[in-house]
């Protein structure tokens, strides 16, 4: 069973399953919440794939920034080495994943 919680002015929809990832998502009207959970919860009932969207890791995020800089106009060298550093910082955990 799904939940659906008023947060400010937004409606969280959150569907939590056993052997699944917990899923939410936010709407702006109650009812669009309700209908996506119901699609989440079925497409889990009939062991179809449920895109819980793209997670990235920090380290993904910098490179990508990184490259970004060096193709617009370069780094200067305190930069590129706070860069370095926090690229190759491993991921302890699932939580380190941004949403």
């Amino acid at each position: 069973m799904a939940t659906i919680v008023k947060r400010g002015p937004r409606w969280r929809a959150q569907v939590r399953r056993t052997d699944h990832s917990t899923l939410s998502k936010t709407f702006a009207v109650r009812a669009d919440a309700a209908a996506w959970a119901r699609d989440v919860e079925a497409k889990i009932d009939k062991g179809q794939a449920v895109d819980p969207g793209r997670r990235i890791t920090f380290a993904e995020v910098a490179t990508a920034y990184r490259n970004q800089l060096l193709a617009s106009k370069g780094l200067g060298r305190s930069k590129a080495q706070a860069l370095a550093v926090g690229a190759a910082a491993p991921d302890r955990t699932e939580n380190s994943r941004v949403h």
